[in-house]
C-alpha cells in the first residue's frame, strides 16, 4: 500500500536495517491511536536516534525490536525544498504490534521524538516533522485521535510527553502539561520489565533499585501481564531498617552464593549469586549481609569480601592492549548484578563489557561511549 507519509522527503526507512531479535506479531485491531512520546535522552546525543533506542529495547529489555514505529530525530537534520526538517525513521511495518503502551499497543501506533523535553524545547525543524507525519498519517487514515503517553490506561504517573503535542501539531506555541503524581502501585502490562518501567529522571520517579526492594517475592524476569507491583515511593532511597545499617559493597568469592529470604542460614534459599559479582550492601545483621533486592547472603569470609567503598581509578576503555585490572573486574561484577551481561569477570576490558557498558548508559541516559569514567563509575558505585 503506497502511503502519504512514505513520500514526506525527511522519511528515512530503515525497517530492514534496525537491530532487531525477531519480529513482533502482527495487530488483530484496527488503529484507532496515535501515540506519543519522547525519549527523555538528550536530543544531540549520539545514541538518540532509531538505532540507539532499537539497541537498548532488544539488548536490554528483550524485545523483538525499538517500540516505536515512527522516531523523529532532531540531532539528524535534513535539508528539504520546503526547508529544514527533523529525519524521520520508519521502524516497523504499521500493522505491527511493538511495545510502547502496555495493554493498548494492539490499536496504538507509536511516535517517539527523540530529546529530554522536561529542560529542552523542540526546534522548528522537529515541529515541522510532527506536525507533517501528524498530518500524513490523518491523511492515509492511520489512528483517528492523538494522544500523549501519559493519557493511556496505567500511565498517568507518566511526564511523557513534556511538550503539549496538540499545539505542535498545529504548529503553535509550545506549553508544558502539569505533573501527574506516581501512583503507591502499578499493574503490569504488555512488554514491560523493571528497567522499562523505571522512572528515574522524574522529580517523583522510580528507579529500579526501589521496584525490585518494594517487590521482594517478585522474581523481575517473570513479571506477568495483570500483575500488580509496588511502586514504594514513600521509601524511596532509604535503606532496609532490619538489621545494622552498614553502606557498602559484597564481592562474591565462592562459586556459588545462596541469597536468602531472611537472615538466617536456614531461611529460604531465594537464587544464588555467582563469583565475582558486586552486590551493594544495606545492613548486617549476625553473619548475614542485607543485600536489598537480593535479599540476604552470607557476611563469612571465606565466602565474600566487604568493600566499604570502591573508588574510581582510571578511564576504563577498549584499547590495544586491553586493559586488565580489579577494577575491571569489579566494573563486570557489577554489571552482572544489574542485569547487563559482560561476559566472563575475568578483569579484562574487551569487547563484550564495552557493550555491556554501553546498554547499561543508555539504560541510566548517562553518556553513551562504552567507556567507564568517573560518571558511569558514580553510577555503578554509588
Amino acid at each position: 500500500m503506497d502511503y502519504q507519509f512514505e513520500r514526506l522527503p525527511q522519511l528515512s526507512d530503515q525497517r530492514k536495517t534496525l537491530p532487531r531479535k525477531g519480529l513482533y506479531s502482527k495487530r488483530t485491531r484496527v488503529i484507532t491511536d496515535r501515540a506519543w512520546h519522547h525519549s527523555l535522552t538528550k536530543k544531540d546525543l549520539a545514541g538518540s536516534t532509531a538505532a540507539g533506542f532499537a539497541r537498548y529495547h532488544v539488548e536490554s529489555l528483550g524485545w523483538p525490536g525499538v517500540g516505536y514505529t515512527f522516531v523523529i530525530e532532531p540531532r539528524n537534520v535534513v535539508n528539504t525544498s520546503y526547508g529544514r526538517r527533523a529525519r524521520i525513521v520508519y521502524c516497523h511495518d504499521i500493522d505491527r504490534r511493538t511495545y510502547h503502551v502496555g495493554n493498548s499497543n494492539q490499536f496504538a501506533l507509536g511516535i517517539c521524538v527523540a530529546g529530554d523535553y522536561r529542560t529542552e524545547e523542540l526546534d522548528d525543524s522537529t515541529i515541522m516533522s510532527i506536525a507533517e507525519l501528524q498530518q500524513a498519517l490523518v491523511d492515509d487514515g492511520i489512528g483517528q485521535v492523538d494522544k500523549s503517553h501519559h493519557e493511556f490506561p496505567g500511565y498517568s504517573w507518566k511526564q511523557c510527553c513534556r511538550f503539549d503535542y496538540q499545539n505542535v501539531i498545529n504548529t503553535t506555541n509550545v506549553s508544558t502539561p502539569p505533573k501527574s503524581e506516581v501512583p503507591s502501585t502499578y499493574m503490569i502490562q504488555e512488554g514491560d520489565t523493571y528497567w522499562s518501567i523505571a522512572h528515574k529522571e522524574s522529580a517523583a520517579g522510580v528507579t529500579v533499585d526501589d521496584l525490585i526492594r518494594a517487590n521482594p517475592d517478585v522474581d523481575p524476569t517473570q513479571l506477568r501481564v495483570g500483575q500488580v507491583i509496588n511502586f514504594n515511593v514513600s521509601n524511596r532511597s532509604k535503606s532496609p531498617t532490619k538489621g545494622n545499617k552498614k553502606n557498602g559493597f559484597v564481592e562474591v568469592l565462592s562459586s556459588t552464593l545462596n541469597r536468602r529470604k531472611e537472615s538466617s542460614f536456614t531461611a529460604a534459599i531465594t537464587g544464588q549469586l555467582t563469583r565475582g559479582m558486586i552486590v551493594k550492601v544495606y545492613a548486617k545483621q549476625g553473619q548475614m549481609y542485607h543485600i536489598g533486592s537480593l535479599d540476604w547472603c552470607s557476611a563469612n569470609a571465606p565466602y565474600v569480601k566487604y568493600h566499604q567503598a570502591i573508588h574510581y581509578r582510571r578511564l576504563l576503555r577498549v584499547v590495544s592492549p586491553l586493559l586488565r585490572g580489579g577494577d575491571v573486574r569489579y566494573v563486570q561484577g557489577r554489571l552482572k548484578v544489574l542485569g547487563f551481561d559482560p561476559g566472563s569477570i575475568d578483569g579484562i576490558y574487551g569487547n563484550r563489557t564495552r557493550s555491556a557498558v554501553t546498554r547499561y548508559q543508555q539504560t541510566e541516559r548517562i553518556q553513551i561511549d562504552g567507556s567507564v569514567g568517573e560518571q558511569t563509575w558514580g553510577q555503578l558505585f554509588d
